[in-house]
């Protein structure tokens, strides 16, 4: 909190929990990288030998050197899942670019998904334009009968929120959650996690795309943003598709 060292030179009578048993003398050293505090590192001696301000000088030097080595391999391991994700964009667009015809560009899609992205179940909703509903249409690892009878139900659907929203939506636990109206479905299928994302083409929302998980799990920002650009990739390919059908 305060980026700075705290010394204990003697912990006899200091009396907290928080030390070890047979610790005497006890340094805690701020881990920087640049300005920011990035954790810290814990120094204990078990005899009684006060840290001289040399020692702490150089044990803030190493805490220097350790934060910008974290901080490296933070940003490493950033670009490598950025790359990927780039990488995974490219071959999902090329795949569901590759037809024109829906249904096609549909089962690509959700092929793709199933091999890129960790999570268990996808399905798609799109608008029918003549009765104004979101129908499902298409759906992967789901007996895809029984999905498209139940996603008809009254007060089903975290899909109908985001449509109407037009914004991504994020449920933690769909068993325990109030805008989930039929908990057995999920119950019956394990479905735990939920992230649905609008699909827009042209400024015009076509649907929605929905993953789920059969654990919790916190989507983060940046899948909610991956996944955004994905839906958004969805979009176009299911807009052309449609276009190539009506001519």
């Amino acid at each position: 909190a305060s980026g700075e060292p705290f010394i204990i030179n003697d912990t006899r009578g200091y009396g907290s929990s928080d030390l070890l048993q047979r610790t005497r003398s006890a340094a805690w050293i701020p881990i920087t990288a640049g300005t920011r505090v990035v954790g810290v590192l814990g120094i204990s001696d078990s005899q009684l030998k006060p840290f001289a301000p040399s020692e702490v000088n150089l044990l803030q030097a190493i805490g220097s050197v350790i934060g910008v080595a974290i901080e490296n391999a933070r940003l490493f391991g950033e670009t490598k899942r950025n790359l990927e994700g780039i990488r995974a964009l490219h071959e999902i667009d090329i795949a569901i670019n590759s037809t024109l015809h829906l249904k096609q560009v549909l089962d690509v899609l959700l092929e793709k998904i199933d091999l890129f992205l960790p999570y268990s179940t996808a399905t798609i909703r799109l608008l029918n334009k003549e009765s104004s509903l979101l129908e499902p249409v298409a759906c992967r690892n789901l007996d895809e009968a029984e999905w498209k009878v139940a996603a008809w139900k009254p007060g089903r659907g975290p899909a109908n929120a985001v449509f109407e929203s037009k914004a991504p939506l994020v449920i933690r636990n769909c068993l325990n959650d109030p805008r989930v109206k039929d908990h057995e479905f999920f119950r019956k299928h394990q479905l735990v996690s939920y992230l649905g994302v609008p699909m827009f083409a042209k400024e015009e929302i076509l649907g929605v795309l929905s993953f789920y998980t059969k654990e919790e799990h916190e989507f983060t920002a940046e899948e909610v943003e991956f996944l955004t650009t994905l839906a958004g990739q969805a979009a176009v390919a299911i807009h052309n598709a449609r276009l190539h059908e009506e001519t």
